[in-house]
């Protein structure tokens, strides 16, 4: 019941409700992994990524094979700047899973980041080749193309990111500044 109240406290977007209820969860089975993943979920989404980090790290010393704790770790590295330890994590996941979409555009950022659009560029359709609903892969992939004055196939790319999650608000930005960038429509 902890746990349900918890959830739903993260859903309507109480997080220190559900951080403080997901707290008293582990208090009661302090070895539950699905407390420990959903404090995690929570504490990043309330910016306490460096507590989320250490939780995901435990996870994963315990249970190494568990490839979307290994993927939301690599996510919050490369937001907290730890690029190195980031690109671990999306390599592992790619020695698990050579399709494996979202350690693709996590590799796919890290080179857009250096500035290698051509190694960017790779990476973000190799994601979307393995997994046509990656939105994220979609928007990146948008802004490499954007770029290089490919505006036309960016606004394709975004409008599907769009399509795929209508909710994505950096997609929809992108998408509003490249339209108005090649002149309208």
């Amino acid at each position: 019941a902890l746990t349900n109240l918890g959830l739903a406290y993260y859903k309507t977007g109480r997080l220190e409700e559900a951080e403080s209820t997901f707290r008293k969860v582990l208090g009661i089975t302090p070895d539950g992994i699905s407390a420990r993943v959903n404090l995690a979920a929570t504490l990043l989404k309330s910016g306490k990524v460096p507590e989320a980090i250490e939780i995901w790290r435990g996870i994963l010393q315990q249970y190494p094979r568990r490839n979307d704790i290994r993927l939301s770790l690599a996510n919050a590295l490369y937001q907290t700047g730890d690029y190195a330890g980031a690109r671990y994590h999306y390599n592992q996941l790619l020695l698990a899973n050579a399709n494996h979409s979202g350690a693709m555009t996590g590799l796919g950022s890290l080179a857009y980041r250096k500035g290698d659009m051509a190694q960017a560029e790779s990476w973000f359709r190799k994601a979307i080749a393995a997994d046509s609903r990656n939105a994220i892969a979609h928007n990146n992939l948008a802004l490499v193309l954007e770029r290089a004055n490919k505006l036309d196939e960016a606004v394709r790319l975004l409008e599907r990111a769009i399509q795929i999650d209508p909710g994505y608000e950096e997609a929809k930005k992108n998408l509003d500044r490249i339209r108005r960038l090649r002149g309208g429509g």
